[in-house]
């Protein structure tokens, strides 16, 4: 059972980062044949090297986890998979110019989401879903093919991440998480000036957390997850 789960998690691994691959190259391909939209005599404004805004955008986000060796046996729980669930992203953010061709991005997210466990309890199939709010300081470092103003770029980093969702959710959670993690993310951008002189930003980004997601805990829940990692898969809009 424990060889079978784990082949699952790769599965699962494995089937996230081929879904974020063909979504990148799908925007690389459709961004590079068609830019004919975009402000082609823009002039670079050199003087402002601070650019700050909004974002706004969706997020799927699911667990992967090993169970602990004694899970599903007597009073305890077995741990299957988890669904991807949906959620909302809104927030600010700030860039900063070194180069034509290079900035860092930070700000303050708010992800207001689900997360889904499913888990098998005295030969019963459970299926939980759950409250996850979180807030997120990402520091992502942002590299332009072409020129910084329009085009396509390519941004890597870590993201600080705070579990805010309300009182009544956390302590009404089976399974108990960390309130602090941190991310490491990558992905595709694509960032053009309009007419009005405002910077808009299209990215996605896959992330995944460095640390044990779950508490360690001397209740059966927490006891049947050796470690766990959350991965999300975000949309953002910016407009800064």
């Amino acid at each position: 059972m424990a060889k079978l789960q784990y082949f699952n998690d790769i599965m699962l691994k494995t089937k996230i980062i081929i879904i974020f691959l063909f979504l990148s190259s799908l925007v690389f391909s459709q961004i590079q044949s068609d830019t004919s939209w975009v402000e082609d005599d823009f002039v670079k404004d050199t003087t402002a090297n601070w650019h700050i805004g909004f974002t706004i955008g969706l997020s799927t986000q699911l667990l992967s986890y090993a169970s602990n060796a004694s899970s599903g046996v007597g009073d305890s729980i077995l741990l299957k998979s988890s669904y991807p669930a949906a959620g909302v992203v809104v927030g600010i953010v700030v860039d900063h110019d070194y180069s034509d061709k290079l900035w860092l991005r930070t700000g303050l997210l708010f992800n207001i989401a689900k997360l889904n466990i499913n888990y098998n309890y005295k030969n019963k199939d459970y299926s939980y879903f759950f409250n996850y709010s979180s807030m997120e300081i990402p520091l992502w470092l942002q590299y332009a093919f072409k020129r910084k103003n329009r085009g396509l770029s390519w941004g890597s980093g870590v993201k600080l991440t705070m579990d805010v969702s309300r009182l009544e959710d956390v302590d009404n959670r089976l399974f108990k998480l960390r309130k602090l993690n941190l991310m490491l993310g990558t992905g595709p951008s694509f960032r053009w000036q309009i007419k009005s002189g405002y910077w808009v930003n299209l990215s996605m980004a896959l992330n995944m957390n460095v640390n044990n997601f779950f508490v360690n805990g001397n209740d059966i829940y927490n006891q049947s997850v050796k470690s766990g990692r959350l991965w999300q898969l975000q949309l953002l809009f910016a407009l800064n």
